[in-house]
């Protein structure tokens, strides 16, 4: 295990109980960065997602009840990722994969076609997702990203 750096500085110059509230809040920051991720998850989805795509004229208390859902649903799903991914190179080739297969066509159509639309977008990026999680359980050696694009 390597030695932490911060340790032998703090040691020297500060009392102990600032030790403590330092390695407290450099310890927490992991944690609040995920809630953090979660709830600006939360939010997009239920701005962007329920709002334009699914009621416009959604009130505050049904725009909650999408985020709340939304907050449920980011969580159940990093969760169900976290027990199937054994490091951390595989989960990040995970996540370059989903965000290529799912935002790049879309872009160069929104910035090339005239004639695309928002609900054309999400349902090429849904078919995006599917194919790209589908397409190593059928074991055909082909990276996802090539089908994913295709789709």
């Amino acid at each position: 295990m390597q030695q932490s750096r911060i340790r032998p500085v703090t040691e020297k110059r500060s009392e102990p109980y600032f030790e403590s509230v330092v390695f407290w809040g450099v310890g927490d920051r992991p944690k609040a960065a995920r809630l953090c991720a979660i709830l600006q998850g939360s939010s997009n989805l239920a701005a962007n997602l329920y709002r334009r795509l699914f009621k416009s004229q959604a009130t505050e208390a049904e725009k909650m009840r999408a985020a709340r859902l939304s907050v449920v649903i980011i969580s159940v799903l990093s969760l169900f990722v976290a027990f199937l991914m054994t490091d951390i190179i595989s989960a990040y080739q995970w996540v370059l994969r989903i965000s290529t297969t799912t935002l790049v066509i879309p872009f160069l159509a929104v910035m090339f076609w005239r004639r695309v639309t928002s609900k054309g977008c999400a349902s090429a990026m849904l078919s995006a997702i599917v194919v790209t999680v589908i397409c190593p359980l059928l074991g055909t050696g082909i990276d996802p990203v090539i089908p994913g694009m295709l789709t």
